[in-house]
């Protein structure tokens, strides 16, 4: 089963169950005024539509395309989406990509033309997954005024919030109901507990190591290579990891059970970051100004890795071919290249001269949905159009249409008038 199809079953399980309490449900409809869910959620829109209150959607995941294209359906974006593999091996060194060269390399033709393939198979294949079609059916089909699932989808699709920033990606065109109002957990370091400012301070530099709690699914000798190669480091490690401990721990490594990562990357002895790329941990990191080291394990950490690998802010390492040398290589082309430490503050900076937090400005959306009906009259008539009319096929087809008919015209014409010169010369010539 599918990474997809697993969450779709689990979602579904949970929907029922809560659609189901019937309890629970009648408390609801008389307390609450908004539902705030998941984009990918598929009870959002069920239950909403029963509780008879607008939602508002929030995107967790950053552009992971091409689900969230898919999502929001944004044809006009097409253009700028990335989905290009990350290259693990070798990162370019010494040059911005977002320096002088202002054409990124996903416009070229061969990617455009992967993108384009590939949103159109994704469409075919997450719109089934997405859409509440069972969910609808059995709980809200009798009382609803929409047609059908899909027409509930999109027709109640209001706000959608961006837990991200163009800091970390390309610019791009986004439609008036989607805000992109920052990465929302990074925040300004707080005071640390007295043994972990005491490691902190004693050590001037210190390695942060943290996989979430996703290593200890993965066998041992992944986990006891990264901790040779971490051994072979000229410098403090301070290691997050709450599963059985590895074979061999070096002197220079300290294992605890919990930290508080975000006040840790906000210390100033932390200069490098060892992250399987979860999206809150790579945005926090990139957020205090600490280079990254990503060795992505599933799902949205290949993102991280390719923004890691092009926007040059770290290193990428491959668990599939992962070796102790490299861990410990890695680590030392971090703290001696100065390129990674330069990228990551410019992002950093822009990230911190918001006006408002991220908190406050989805707050402040929240709110506005509140007051105008989930802020549908933001939502784009695009999504009402067939399948064909907003991707303009129609138009093209037309346009095409009437191309063909303008040359063949002109091919008949320039056809007549040569057959009648042709004639005309043969009787001047029987004439002569």
């Amino acid at each position: 089963m599918s990474l997809l199809s697993m969450s779709r079953k689990m979602s579904e399980t949970f929907c029922r169950d809560l659609l189901l309490n019937k309890k629970l449900m009648a408390e609801l409809k008389g307390s609450v005024d908004l539902v705030l869910c998941d984009i990918s959620n598929l009870c959002c829109t069920v239950l909403s539509e029963l509780l008879e209150v607008p939602h508002v959607s929030v995107i967790t995941v950053a552009f992971m395309e091409p689900l969230i294209t898919c999502i929001i359906e944004m044809p006009e974006i097409l253009l700028h989406m990335n989905i290009q593999p990350v290259k693990i091996a070798g990162n370019a060194v010494g040059k911005d990509p977002w320096g002088k060269d202002r054409q990124p390399e996903h416009l070229s033709f061969a990617n455009r033309l992967k993108n384009t393939v590939s949103y159109f198979f994704a469409h075919m294949i997450l719109t089934g997954e997405l859409i509440p079609t069972k969910l609808w059916d059995d709980h809200a089909k009798s009382i609803s005024k929409y047609a059908s699932a899909y027409e509930s989808f999109w027709k109640r699709f209001g706000l959608v919030l961006v837990s991200h920033d163009f800091a970390f990606t390309y610019p791009q065109p986004l439609y008036a109901n989607v805000k992109m109002i920052g990465p929302v957990l990074p925040e300004p370091a707080k005071n640390l507990s007295v043994e972990l400012e005491k490691f902190m301070s004693v050590n001037k530099k210190v390695v942060l190591v943290s996989f979430g709690t996703v290593l200890s699914q993965y066998n041992k000798e992944l986990l006891n290579t990264l901790s040779v190669g971490l051994s072979k480091v000229p410098l403090q490690v301070l290691w997050k990891h709450s599963g059985a401990p590895p074979t061999v721990v070096g002197n220079n490594t300290k294992i605890v059970q919990w930290m508080p990562q975000n006040d840790i990357l906000g210390h100033k002895s932390t200069v490098v970051f060892l992250t399987h790329g979860g999206l809150n941990s790579f945005q926090e990191s990139v957020y205090h100004g600490v280079p990254v080291i990503v060795m992505p394990l599933f799902g949205d950490q290949h993102w991280s890795a390719s923004v890691c690998a092009k926007k040059q802010l770290g290193v990428v390492l491959d668990k599939a071919n992962l070796e102790s040398q490299k861990v410990s290589e890695a680590v030392m082309e971090v703290l001696k290249n100065s390129i990674y430490k330069e990228n990551v503050m410019m992002i950093s900076k822009r990230l911190k001269r918001r006006k408002r937090t991220p908190a406050q400005e989805g707050a402040d959306w929240i709110e506005y949905a509140l007051e105008n009906d989930g802020a549908l009259h933001l939502r784009s008539p695009a999504g009402d159009l067939a399948f064909y009319q907003r991707y303009m096929l129609d138009v093209f087809l037309f346009i095409s249409l009437i191309e063909f008919l303008l040359v063949y015209l002109i091919m008949k014409v320039l056809k007549c008038i040569f057959c009648r010169v042709t004639e005309q010369r043969k009787d001047k010539k029987k004439l002569l």
